[in-house]
């Protein structure tokens, strides 16, 4: 009960946070908190199949693409109204993480991971060479927006209500019979197979709904820039968000979304500098591997134990 009410106080205060934050930004970080609030939602969504279940992906650009793709193509290909473009672009990500994890779910490892990477370069040299539909490495800009929604402050608010609602199912998810047998498959999937467990039918299903969260991240992102490209289903993203997992810590259900507000500032931050952003990510990458293992929140988590329950 107890530590009920501290997540639903750190719940309260963190929409508090949220809803006064855009008095105090300018329009340039306003737009800068937006992009930190979709790659929590990518990251922490990502983490299901990473921290809680024991997959790794280094495809998963493919999906965030997949929605920002069909948002945009449904945005200037059809007279359909806004809001059935934004649920259908979630819809099609799921779809495509579908496919994909049918064909890759019986792999372990490393083959899992690359058969993954190369299904999203085919999704990047689909959307990078056929001009004719997706614009090729023109990509497609221009997006309509409605007045609302092209105002910053209310496409802020727009973003956080869905990334909230996006949080709070995820943390719904976790903690009901489905999340716990997620936990049981990664901790030995061997012995969840023998007591009844459906393993490859559990990863493909949290899969598919990482695809259909990482689709509506990628919607968020092609509305916030008017625009998609082909650079959405590059393996350097899904890189980022895997790194962004990893360095607030895969095993906290808020690591993720810190490590998003991380890399976030610092590719902003970097690239105002120079171009060679990557050789910084790859630096973030060593220092995880060397001194973060568990993360930022991991970390400081495992510190605040007593000595002798540390591990």
């Amino acid at each position: 009960m107890i530590e009920s009410r501290s997540n639903w106080s750190w719940a309260l205060g963190g929409i508090m946070v949220l809803a006064v934050l855009p008095f105090f930004l300018s329009k340039f970080y306003l737009h800068l908190a937006s992009t930190i609030l979709i790659m929590a939602l990518f990251a922490m969504s990502f983490n299901l199949i990473l921290g809680y279940t024991g997959i790794t992906s280094f495809g998963h650009a493919a999906f965030f693409g997949v929605g920002a793709y069909t948002f945009a193509l449904l945005s200037i290909k059809t007279n359909w109204p806004l809001v059935l473009n934004i649920c259908l672009a979630p819809v099609t990500g799921a779809l495509a993480a579908f496919v994909v994890g049918y064909f890759c779910i019986r792999l372990h490892g490393i083959l899992f991971a690359m058969l993954t990477l190369a299904f999203s370069q085919i999704f990047y040299t689909i959307a990078f060479q056929w001009y004719g539909f997706t614009g090729g490495d023109n990509g497609i800009v221009g997006l309509p927006s409605p007045a609302i929604l092209a105002w910053d402050k209310g496409f802020y608010y727009f973003t956080a209500a869905i990334v909230s609602a996006g949080v709070v199912i995820l943390w719904r998810l976790i903690h009901s019979p489905f999340g716990y047998t997620l936990w049981t498959i990664r901790e030995n999937s061997l012995r969840s197979s023998f007591i009844g467990v459906e393993v490859n039918w559990h990863r493909l299903i949290v899969f598919t709904i990482t695809g259909a969260f990482a689709g509506m991240a990628g919607v968020l992102f092609a509305m916030l820039d008017h625009q998609a490209f082909p650079n959405y289903f590059h393996w350097s993203l899904s890189t980022e968000v895997l790194i962004m997992a990893l360095l607030g810590g895969m095993l906290t259900f808020t690591g993720p979304a810190l490590g998003a507000m991380v890399v976030t500032l610092l590719r902003y931050w970097i690239s105002s500098y120079t171009l060679y952003w990557m050789i910084f990510l790859s630096l973030i990458l060593l220092i995880i591997v060397l001194f973060l293992q568990k993360g930022i929140i991991g970390t400081i988590t495992e510190r605040m134990k007593p000595p002798e329950l540390r591990t």
